[in-house]
């Protein structure tokens, strides 16, 4: 098998990704390549099993083109004081445009005695948990 025929299938696959117009060099102004892997002709035993970014087992990445193509996702983590505290966090959070990862407190953590029988229940993000039943 051509050694070069892993970069080649993911230059094909970066060439058709979609990138966004940003600058991607150092602070010393040298370019920064897309992707780096071997020299072309060499063979490295096993590399193939890191993969090229976008493919199995995503050791590199998801994307073929990286954060070239798709800003990378900041999240904080809320959750604090009491549900009205809690609230204002969340609005504040998604008026600036960023997304939210949230966690309901489990029975241990609620005061609520492990004996009691608890329901699972979706909450807003899909997420599952576990909370007490309403009496």
């Amino acid at each position: 098998m051509n050694p070069d025929y892993g970069r080649q299938r993911w230059q094909r696959r970066y060439d058709a990704a979609r990138l966004r117009d940003a600058d991607f060099s150092t602070l010393s102004g040298l370019d920064v390549d897309p992707v780096y892997g071997p020299p072309d002709g060499a063979v490295v035993p096993g590399f193939e099993r890191i993969g090229w970014p976008g493919e199995f087992p995503f050791t590199r990445g998801l994307y073929p083109a990286g954060y070239r193509g798709r800003t990378w996702t900041i999240r904080q983590f809320s959750g604090f004081g009491n549900a009205t505290a809690t609230n204002e966090r969340y609005k504040m959070l998604l008026r600036g445009g960023g997304g939210t990862s949230g966690r309901r407190a489990r029975s241990g953590t609620a005061a609520w005695p492990s004996t009691r029988p608890l329901t699972w229940t979706s909450c807003s993000t899909g997420s599952r948990s576990p909370i007490p039943p309403r009496r």
